[in-house]
């Protein structure tokens, strides 16, 4: 497992979803200990939202999916909704 980036502030976790299966995730996600809420920045759409919120809900924790994380947005990109990856558009 490989995780690119983890911070945690307060209760609120950030995990950007990159070289991570979706397994790996879930696991994070059941080892969290004190967080409410959990950012997940998917660029590509792969995370399988439905295992990850349900995985959140057993554990009282918030699951919230975007494809960019602050920092674009911070610097002017308009922020986008996160889209699975077959809903995309090539």
């Amino acid at each position: 497992m490989r995780i690119v980036r983890l911070s945690v502030f307060a209760a609120v976790l950030v995990i950007v979803f990159a070289g991570l299966a979706q397994a790996d995730l879930i696991r994070v996600i059941g080892e969290l200990r004190h967080a409410k809420w959990c950012e997940i920045v998917d660029p590509k759409g792969e995370v399988d939202a439905n295992a990850a919120k349900r995985a959140g809900d057993s554990r009282g924790i918030t699951i919230v999916l975007h494809p960019q994380g602050a920092l674009p947005t911070f610097l002017g990109e308009q922020p986008r909704g996160w889209t699975p990856k077959e809903k995309q558009t090539p």
